[in-house]
């Protein structure tokens, strides 16, 4: 029971964060209707030296300040709809966020591509040794 409430819950989490994204040859497309839409897709990664450590499925990528994100997939990849920002903003910060990793902000300013790239590097966040130490009083 419990085995087939685990798969259930990763294939419905796989549903529901890849509804604007269709899969062609291993590749990440965004959304079908790209005349009226804005879509910003790319990658979620840890690369030390010239090699990528891993990939960060299940990452967060949302717009600050608005209800906008997504998770990322499988090889940390994502797509994200851009559009009800890009019609009232001028400018947008996208922050993308995986737990122990430090988040990463990045500002896009006017113009807009209809579909951008933006890739993340994550950093790891501060060690276990950088937390102050909770000491628990029993009685």
């Amino acid at each position: 029971m419990r085995k087939a409430l685990c798969v259930y819950f990763l294939v419905m989490t796989d549903i529901i964060f890849s509804q604007n994204v269709v899969r062609e040859n291993y590749q990440i497309v965004c959304g079908r209707d790209t005349a009226n839409h804005f879509y910003l897709s790319g990658s979620v990664y840890e690369k030390r030296g010239n090699n990528i450590e891993r990939d960060f499925y299940g990452a967060s990528i949302f717009i600050k300040g608005t209800k906008v994100g997504t998770q990322a997939g499988k090889e940390g990849k994502y797509c994200l709809d851009i559009t009800s920002v890009v019609d009232t903003a001028t400018s947008f910060t996208i922050i993308c966020h995986f737990i122990t990793y430090k988040n990463k902000e990045i500002t896009i300013k006017k113009p807009f591509e209809k579909r951008a790239t933006l890739d993340f590097n994550l950093e790891p966040g501060p060690g276990v040794d950088d937390y102050p130490e909770i000491i628990l009083n029993q009685k």
